[in-house]
């Protein structure tokens, strides 16, 4: 099921980077946009592409074309039984591009996105021209994955109906704020079963393969720093997941710091005060608001 708001996007799906893989998108604003105006986001580890819906909508209307999609085993895209990992995402968002004729675009990455961004800029320079990275993108502390367990625990269950699915989120740290944004994020997110139940899309074993290959990528991400050619706006929730904002941070101050001294091309790295892991994404305050006046600053 898809909740949209006023401002419309085209859906459909794009051919993935291997025979049969569909990438399910939403393509919004112009489609005449130029490469400066382009831009592609690249979702978290357990999330789909509803989860931009808030900057989507301030970006079409200010004349950007914005691409979204669902990563291979999230979302409505296909779920083949391997494949999850940096590479192979790469490979998927160059044939993104190459089925949408781009030859050039911004990539805006978003936790796993920004490592997927990280990637994808140091082995195809010539398809980035901006990359931004929203709280993610340097080797992960080490509470990372006790931060975002309850992301985790939801996957490979049923859950009686789609109000329990939501309730469990909405009694979360995660979002002090519930919004329409993050409702409608959740309820893309699952599979409504014939007697009411509910079951997440985005698979368990997608999710531990890619946790087994995060962690085994771990030491070559702060390498590949070092070749990025993009000028690279990093933004970092200043929020923690744990102890009450103050531990369970997925970019931590150093690893920011030190991830735009490292890349070439040039990196900036500023905190957006008052949001966490998932509010810097799906906040509609001033959070938001701060967040695309920095990401279209650094487009410009």
């Amino acid at each position: 099921m898809t909740i949209r708001t006023i401002h419309q996007p085209r859906n459909g799906f794009a051919s993935g980077s291997h025979p049969g893989i569909k990438l399910a998108y939403a393509d919004w604003g112009p489609v005449d946009a130029s490469p400066e105006k382009t831009i592609v986001g690249v979702h978290g580890i357990t999330a789909n592409l509803i989860g931009w819906d808030a900057f989507a909508e301030k970006l079409a209307t200010s004349g950007y074309r914005f691409i979204v999609y669902d990563l291979r085993g999230r979302g409505e895209s296909s779920k083949p039984a391997n494949g999850y990992d940096l590479t192979t995402h790469s490979f998927d968002l160059r044939a993104l591009l190459d089925y949408f004729n781009i030859e050039q675009a911004n990539v805006l990455g978003h936790s796993l996105g920004a490592a997927i961004g990280v990637y994808f800029s140091a082995h195809y320079p010539e398809r980035v021209r901006r990359l931004v990275l929203l709280d993610g993108g340097a080797p992960l502390p080490s509470d990372t994955w006790q931060a975002i367990a309850r992301s985790l625990d939801r996957l490979g269950k049923t859950f009686p109906s789609l109000e329990a699915y939501l309730s469990l989120f909405k009694a979360s740290p995660y979002f002090p704020t519930w919004n329409d944004y993050v409702a409608n994020y959740y309820k893309y997110d699952v599979i409504q079963n014939q007697d009411g139940t509910v079951t997440p899309k985005c698979q368990k074993e997608a999710i531990m393969e890619e946790q087994h290959n995060l962690n085994n990528m771990e030491k070559y991400l702060s390498a590949l720093h070092t070749h990025i050619k993009a000028p690279t706006l990093i933004l970092r929730a200043t929020d923690g997941l744990l102890d009450n904002g103050k531990a369970g941070f997925i970019l931590t101050p150093d690893g920011s710091e030190k991830m735009a001294q490292s890349i070439p091309g040039g990196g900036r790295t500023i905190d957006i005060n008052g949001t966490n892991h998932f509010t810097i994404l799906m906040d509609e305050g001033q959070g938001r608001d701060e967040v695309m006046s920095l990401v279209t600053k650094h487009l410009e």
